[in-house]
Parts: structure tokens; C-alpha cells; sequence
């Protein structure tokens, strides 16, 4: 016990605060927790890259507890994401990325996306913006997303569709935890929102 109690403390560390608690469900779309972990890698990954991030994707899958209301621990960030999954960068031609959320379309609550506005109806994909443009799908876009889904995870080879692929060795966990304080830093509280940035009807 004496041996693992410097351990411990580290863990029980204050990050940041949040306003509310955020569930990990897997069967909703447009989740908070879900929108905060993609826009927390687009805006790393294009910190990283160099490049702006048109677009974030990642699986809900990978958030394993919820996050709480009130005090953020760093044990809480690392509960949340104990699989060691990387942030990478994808370039993909649009028509790529139209494929990618027809496919997301046919599932029960999409993933976590970010740069993007799509409308489901009955399963098919009806609307599909990035940056606030419909997709073009000659253009070339860059994508922040993590190596779990770029040959296969949760059924999404991003990989396939690519034309360029950098992989890195950041965490997602620091992705998020890096967020998590610069909002403290910053003096603000994590209250992220449904935004309709994913829209499925029946």
C-alpha cells in the first residue's frame, strides 16, 4: 500500500471541472462526451499537424466511463480511455469521406465526429457538410482521427480511403486531457453540448 500511494495521489489529481455529467452511451448520436473527444482532436491534430483539421472522427466505443460532474481527475481521464489508441492524420478525398458516413448512416448512432453536419433519415445519409459546405468530393480534406479505425476497428477502415496517412505517438487520453486543462488554465468549466451535428430520424 505505501508503495502505491505516490501512484495514487498523482491520480486523484484535479484537471479541470465539469458542469455536468457526461454519459459514454453507444446507442445516441450527437453525444456531449462524444463531441467533445472529436473537437479535442481536431483542434490537436491540427495543433500537431500544421494543418487545419476539416474533420474529426472517432469511436464511442473507446470512452469507457462517463464523465463526471464537478472535479476531473486524472484518474477519471485515464478510466476514460485505458485502450492506447493514437491520434493520426488521414488525408481523404471527399467522395472517401461520403462513403465513410453512408456507411456510419447505416448503424444505430454513427460515431463522434467533428467539422461535420449530417442528416439521416431511414438509415440513408440525406445531407453531409463540412465546414459549413456540402462535401466535394474531388477535394482533399484532412482528417483527425485515431489508428484503431484506420484498418478495421468498429468495422471503419479510414485507412482504405485514404490517399496519405501519418500516425503519431500521442494518446488520445492526452489529446483529452490536454483539453481538459487548458479549459482550467483558462478558467472555464467543460460543458459541452448536443449542437445537431449529427441528426438521425427513422
Amino acid at each position: 500500500l505505501m508503495d502505491v500511494q505516490p501512484r495514487m495521489a498523482r491520480l486523484k489529481q484535479v484537471v479541470g471541472h465539469s458542469a455536468k455529467m457526461m454519459p459514454n452511451l453507444r446507442n445516441e448520436c450527437d453525444l456531449p462526451l462524444g463531441n467533445l473527444v472529436a473537437d479535442a482532436l481536431r483542434q490537436k491534430g491540427s495543433e500537431y499537424f500544421g494543418v487545419p483539421m476539416d474533420f474529426a472522427i472517432t469511436n464511442y466505443g473507446g470512452i469507457r466511463v462517463p464523465m463526471p460532474e464537478g472535479a476531473v481527475t486524472l484518474d477519471d481521464i485515464e478510466s476514460m480511455f485505458p485502450f492506447k489508441n493514437y491520434l493520426c492524420y488521414a488525408k481523404v478525398r471527399g467522395s472517401g469521406l461520403i462513403r465513410l458516413l453512408e456507411q456510419l448512416a447505416k448503424t444505430q448512432a454513427f460515431q463522434a465526429i467533428g467539422g461535420a453536419r449530417v442528416k439521416v433519415k431511414a438509415h440513408e445519409l440525406v445531407e453531409a457538410e463540412i465546414g459549413g459546405k456540402p462535401i466535394d468530393p474531388e477535394r482533399l480534406y484532412h482528417v483527425a482521427t485515431i489508428d484503431f479505425l484506420l484498418s478495421g476497428g468498429d468495422q471503419i477502415a479510414i485507412g482504405a480511403l485514404a490517399e496519405d496517412v501519418i500516425l503519431t505517438s500521442v494518446l488520445v487520453r492526452d489529446v483529452v486531457l490536454d483539453y481538459v486543462q487548458g479549459k482550467e488554465a483558462a478558467g472555464e468549466v467543460i460543458d459541452a453540448q448536443k449542437d445537431g451535428r449529427v441528426v438521425m430520424e427513422d
